[in-house]
């Protein structure tokens, strides 16, 4: 063997085979040898790794490591932690489920808000139901009304627009049962690619931005549909007034009182404002039998402060342990899964609503057709009938006007007939005779179906 120091420095010898490699130690048939410009390193009489001149390596076999990067990039890479999950330019694959529509909530972006985007007052005490004041699905339960207000904001981080921010209206003091939360409902049918409520349920990670007038110790909690399954865990505002992203794990929720009908509640998740001590538990991170919505010890009651702000944006449920980036939709899906649970007609000056029949003279009904098929038989809010601006009126060559509507068609989901009572239909009456609705005056008349959860 040979030892060259004339610029190029090596060792020079035979090049040697994979079963007899020209470097070998102990074992005969494991070591490097080479050929025409290339390099190989073989174990037990076969090449693993070889290396031609232009660089390229070829493997053999499964190649194991926790980080490939791109030396001639800043960023480029991916990256593989222990459990196997996979990270492309520090973006987290999903670690579960498919690509697209991995987030369970609806309008986590705020974008929606069909009612209004101005601040809203909590006017009411809401009991055991949810009241929807301004954002699309973001529902409020309170057990004391007047306590807040709110709206949808142009105000997000990066890669989002709007927000929705809840103002304190008052400095509260709580007591046992008081409870203040912002929250979503998920219908069954939602959940049913999770395996909710079985031995094969699969866990969820929660994520958002929020932004707060306040610092501290902040509480999330998830719910049965049926309310006495509960699992609270927490999150820390650092910095005041500056918004900030966090992430929550929610074990798998294998328990059957998760059971639901496909159209109703089977699980939600929410923000708490602060709650009193009957809806406080000391144990985090975990499920439990009741509803709990607040950490017992260190979470802070956000509606304590007169005139404190949060916002959140950017909200997403998904199976697996890991976040993945937020899963954007455009306007157009998203009114379209919001109008499924509410749906508003507004209607600006003189223009026709719908029509339909007469059948006596002081009978006549009119049909109305949804946007999109509703998740069931909403509970629909009628201008009142009459002549007066924002009312439903009756066109018809005697100039009379109905003077109540009711629905007539129960359990329909695309479309509701209503009926006119009045007097004066007696020029159109009889079957195949049409009637036309309009909203008198140029204020606008508003028609609203709703299904919530």
């Amino acid at each position: 063997m040979t030892v060259i120091i004339n610029g190029d420095t090596g060792i020079s010898g035979v090049n040697g085979s994979a079963a007899n490699p020209a470097i070998k130690g102990s074992d005969a048939d494991t070591g490097i040898h080479f050929g025409a410009d290339t390099a190989a390193i073989t174990t037990g009489g076969t090449d693993k790794v070889s290396i031609d001149s232009t660089g390229d390596t070829t493997f053999s076999g499964t190649v194991k490591t926790s980080k490939v990067e791109n030396a001639n990039t800043s960023n480029g890479g991916l990256e593989i932690d222990t459990a196997g999950h996979v990270q492309v330019d520090g973006i987290q694959l999903p670690t579960t489920g498919t690509l697209n529509n991995r987030n369970i909530l609806i309008n986590g972006s705020m974008q929606v808000a069909q009612r209004s985007t101005a601040a809203e007052s909590n006017a009411v005490a809401f009991g055991s139901n949810t009241a929807y004041d301004t954002v699309d699905r973001w529902g409020f339960w309170a057990s004391n009304p007047d306590r807040f207000t709110s709206q949808q904001v142009v105000d997000a981080p990066p890669g989002h627009y709007n927000s929705l921010q809840i103002t304190s209206s008052l400095a509260h003091t709580f007591t046992a049962g008081h409870g203040f939360t912002v929250t979503q409902r998920i219908e069954q049918q939602n959940l049913y690619g999770t395996g909710i409520g079985t031995a094969a349920a699969q866990s969820y990670t929660f994520s958002f931005w929020v932004k707060s007038s306040l610092t501290g110790t902040f509480s999330f909690y998830a719910l049965n549909g049926a309310l006495n399954k509960s699992f609270v865990s927490n999150y820390t505002i650092n910095v005041a007034d500056t918004w900030e992203f966090k992430t929550i794990s929610v074990p798998a929720p294998t328990d059957a009182l998760f059971a639901a009908t496909a159209n109703a509640r089977q699980m939600e998740v929410g923000f708490s404002l602060g709650a009193g001590s009957q809806f406080q538990t000391a144990n985090l991170g975990a499920w439990v039998t009741e509803n709990f919505k607040v950490d017992s010890t260190t979470s802070s009651k956000f509606l304590e402060t007169n005139g404190a702000t949060i916002q959140f944006t950017g909200v997403q449920l998904e199976v697996g342990d890991r976040a993945t980036p937020f899963e954007y939709e455009t306007v157009s899906q998203l009114l379209a899964k919001c109008q499924r649970y509410y749906q508003r007609y507004v209607y600006a000056g003189g223009g026709i609503i719908g029509t339909g029949l007469c059948w006596t003279t002081a009978n006549a009904i009119f049909s109305f057709d949804f946007r999109n098929e509703m998740r069931a038989a909403p509970t629909i809010t009628l201008p009142p009938a009459g002549n007066a601006a924002g009312q439903i009126a009756y066109l018809g060559s005697n100039g009379n006007f109905p003077t109540a509507i009711g629905t007539h068609t129960a359990g329909a989901i695309s479309t509701i007939n209503f009926a006119l009572t009045g007097s004066g239909y007696a020029g159109l009456a009889g079957a195949g005779f049409a009637s036309w609705l309009y909203q008198g005056g140029t204020s606008g008349t508003t028609i609203q179906a709703s299904a919530e959860l």
